[in-house]
């Protein structure tokens, strides 16, 4: 979705591809010179900022967490919930990513999970960086979908992949603001298998703090390789029974793996 607002009980959906598709942008960099941007938001308008890589954690065997460094430990990145920042090369090309670090509980650095997809030129260039040298030129915020806290009883996410990252970004979110308090989160999340599952960790850490109003289903992927191309491939998993669930207010979802 794009543009939107979420409203009510209802189903949001992300894909690797999806959350971080390509955009093409055509623009000239404008340079900050020797002024730094308010701690607020360390992303302005039409202007790009330059981050050092600080960190990195590997995560699966191909997709890795990237912590960049912002102006000063005060800054936060200035990135509204269900947000993207643009990775650019300086010229045409650009990439939507959804970082995983929320500016509430996250100072002077954002964490991306970037993964590696073969011939791919950002996810290629990202795992090329080095930590404490190397550095990447970003944009923002770009707003896809305005979450408005205490509106919502229920809300099923679906995802998979790197699709976790704006889920992640919208479940701490609801998680922690009091106006959601009594907001119940369903999230399905599918895999090719349980070593490719992103974030396990924290999002075990979350359901067991907040048990009774995050439910996790990790699912795994069905490939198919019946597609119109051979360069696509099609997966697919199961979902009508949880859905049903999350949708009625299910209160007898357990906490499971695939």
């Amino acid at each position: 979705s794009t543009g939107g607002t979420l409203r009510g009980a209802g189903v949001l959906t992300a894909s690797g591809g999806c959350a971080a598709g390509a955009l093409w942008l055509y623009t000239r960099s404008q340079r900050l010179g020797l002024r730094v941007p308010p701690v607020e938001s360390s992303l302005q308008p039409n202007t790009t900022l330059t981050c050092k890589l600080q960190k990195v954690d590997k995560l699966t065997r191909d997709t890795s967490r990237f912590r960049f460094e912002l102006p000063s430990p005060q800054h936060v990145l200035g990135l509204p919930c269900c947000s993207h920042v643009l990775a650019h090369d300086g010229a045409m090309v650009a990439r939507a990513y959804t970082p995983v670090t929320l500016d509430k509980f996250d100072k002077g650095y954002f964490d991306l999970v970037v993964k590696r997809y073969p011939g791919g030129e950002f996810g290629e260039a990202f795992h090329r960086l080095r930590p404490g040298v190397d550095s990447m030129m970003f944009r923002g915020p770009v707003v896809s979908l305005r979450y408005e806290a205490g509106i919502v009883d229920s809300l099923s996410l679906v995802c998979g992949g790197t699709g976790i990252t704006p889920m992640y970004q919208l479940i701490r979110t609801v998680l922690s603001d009091p106006r959601d308090e009594a907001t119940r989160l369903y999230l399905v999340y599918a895999n090719k298998g349980a070593g490719d599952v992103l974030l396990r960790e924290e999002l075990e850490e979350l359901a067991r703090l907040h048990a009774g109003r995050l439910e996790v289903i990790y699912k795994r992927v069905n490939i198919s390789k019946r597609a119109h191309s051979p360069e696509i491939i099609v997966a697919w998993v199961e979902l009508s029974s949880y859905l049903v669930f999350s949708l009625a207010g299910n209160a007898a979802w357990r906490f499971t793996t695939a």
